[in-house]
């Protein structure tokens, strides 16, 4: 695949930001209103923010784009730079960007920088369980409402209902409830040696 076509396809984008802890309230304040002024850029899909768990301040926001280039054209846009110039004293340190293409984005924990991603055989299981469980969930519905649509409105009815039911509730419940797993977080990485004396 060439790497223009690359930069044509759907993109997830990763943004993590550490706040300052006496700003946590004024960047939420901030962080609502950029996500209205970001919904308005053409090509713009939808964004989740994963906000901090306890103890901790670290943002992460995960926002998709219909193609990477513009993607790219937002990133560099006049308005965005207003208004990161606005965040910006609210936070310890810059924000790290990683742009994913596919289901990777929903495994990329900022909280794991040495595992960014879990294993491929793993990202395949959990996704398909997911799948699995809304299809049977949302189909069971559907008959038990007594709804009778054609068998294609039938199905797109049911792909509407699991693509919201992934993006918003389950895959996010999922990635958390099964870090553990997903990340190894109880492997050991082996010490380094201890350096030579000269």
């Amino acid at each position: 695949m060439s790497e223009r076509r690359k930069e044509d396809l759907p993109v997830s984008v990763e943004i993590v930001r550490r706040v300052r802890p006496e700003c946590v309230l004024e960047f939420e304040l901030l962080l609502e209103k950029l996500i209205r002024f970001a919904v308005r850029a053409p090509g713009h899909l939808g964004a989740t923010v994963f906000r901090p768990e306890s103890g901790s301040t670290q943002y992460r926001v995960l926002i998709k784009f219909d193609s990477e280039n513009r993607f790219r054209r937002f990133q560099d846009s006049e308005g965005l730079r207003k208004w990161y110039a606005r965040i910006r004293p609210l936070l310890l340190e810059d924000p790290t960007i990683r742009v994913t293409r596919g289901l990777e984005a929903w495994f990329s924990i900022a909280e794991h920088p040495r595992h960014r991603t879990p294993r491929s055989w793993k990202i395949a299981l959990v996704t398909w369980l997911a799948v699995y469980a809304c299809v049977m969930l949302f189909a069971t519905l559907l008959r038990a409402a007594g709804v009778n649509l054609h068998p294609w409105l039938q199905t797109l009815a049911t792909c509407f209902l699991v693509t919201l039911t992934l993006q918003w509730v389950l895959m996010p419940w999922l990635t958390r409830t099964l870090r553990a797993w997903l990340f190894d977080e109880t492997r050991q990485d082996l010490p380094s040696p201890p350096p030579r004396g000269r």
